[in-house]
Formats: structure tokens, C-alpha cells, sequence
């Protein structure tokens, strides 16, 4: 049977390496998708929305969590215990079909940032992950602009592999640039195609 949950900004949903308990389909909220290392580090892997999944792989890998889930924006969710999401996948295979299409995508992204991560530089970093987030995350705002969901810059910065202080240098160039225009909920995104040539410069 199908589980509602709700968690507020800040709760974990899961550690890395815990036991999974099942499926997440997110209703409403964003939750980021992390790495932490020994000395405390962090790295955001991936940023879940509504209407996307959460904790696939261990429907076809491993029981174990493969990363940490931590809600960003407060998150309300449905959850499908593994066995029971195991019988619907056996009674309707065209999940199992909908289950790959998901893990290819995510591998294509995870390949995406590993190339973003080896060969660009912070600044361009920073700018690719931006362009990233309209792709995944962005919605059509007023005169052709585009609304992206406002992360902190800690936040942002453990996902570009960049420092916080980096972050802010390249956030106040982009807004002086009139490229983007920070507001207190939201990041909106004025000039689309002059980001993406920022990163061929």
C-alpha cells in the first residue's frame, strides 16, 4: 500500500547506506540528492522536483541507499514500499519499461556534471549549473524569462564543486550583467542565450 509523507525544509529522507524502505514519488517540494565526505564535505549530485522519482536504484540494485536525501523545499510525498512497488512492476511491466527510462536519464546527467566538473572552470561551473537548473527545474516566467528555484549559495555551491565564495562573486557579476535577477524565493533568468555564450568564451 501506498505511504503520504510530508517533511519540512532541512528533514533527511534517507541516509547513504541505510536500509531502503521503497519508492518515492515527489507530489510537491524539491529535495537535493548528496554525497557527504569524511571531513564533512559535501557535493549535491542531483535535484528532485515534483512529479520526478526518488530511490529508483534500489528497485534494481542494491537495498542499500546509494546517496543522502535532504529536503530543500518543504516535500510531500508518496511512498510505495519495495515489495509492493516489486508486485506492480511484475503486473505491469511498462513501470519497469518507465524505471530504466528514468535511470538512463539520470546517468546522462550524472555524465554531464562529471564532464562539467573535469573541464570547466569555476566561474563556468557555476554558469553551467545555472543553464542546468532552467533545463530541470525552470518555468516560464514574464517577457520571454525563465524562473529557476532559488538555492542557497551554499547550496548551489556544493553542487557546482565550488566554493560559497565563488559563488557569490559569479551570482553579483551575472546580476550587475543584468543576466539574472535574484528575488528572495526564486532566481529569474533574463538573458538565456547569453549565459550559454558566456560558457563558449
Amino acid at each position: 500500500m501506498a505511504i503520504e509523507r510530508c517533511y519540512p525544509r532541512g528533514a533527511t529522507i534517507f541516509l547513504e547506506e541505510e536500509e531502503s524502505d521503497g519508492f518515492y514519488i515527489i507530489v510537491s517540494g524539491l529535495v537535493k540528492i548528496i554525497k557527504l565526505h569524511e571531513d564533512g564535505r559535501e557535493i549535491t549530485l542531483d535535484l528532485i522536483r515534483e512529479d520526478e522519482v526518488l530511490g529508483e536504484m534500489t528497485i534494481v540494485g542494491s537495498s542499500l541507499r546509494s546517496a543522502t536525501a535532504i529536503v530543500v523545499k518543504q516535500t510531500a510525498m508518496i511512498v510505495f514500499p519495495g515489495k509492493s512497488f516489486h508486485g506492480l512492476m511484475s503486473d505491469m511491466p511498462v513501470l519497469a519499461t518507465n524505471i530504466i527510462e528514468i535511470l538512463s536519464e539520470r546517468l546522462r546527467n550524472a555524465n554531464s556534471q562529471i564532464e562539467a566538473l573535469s573541464f570547466l572552470n569555476a566561474r563556468s561551473r557555476v554558469i553551467y549549473n545555472l543553464i542546468h537548473l532552467v533545463r530541470e527545474q525552470g518555468t516560464a516566467g514574464e517577457d520571454k524569462t525563465v524562473i529557476i528555484p532559488r538555492l542557497s549559495q551554499s547550496e548551489l555551491a556544493n553542487l557546482c564543486g565550488v566554493s560559497r565564495q565563488v559563488v557569490n562573486k559569479v551570482l553579483n557579476e551575472l546580476r550587475s550583467s543584468r543576466f539574472i535577477e535574484v528575488a528572495q524565493k526564486h532566481v529569474q533568468i533574463l538573458d538565456l542565450d547569453g549565459l550559454r555564450e558566456l560558457l563558449l568564451m
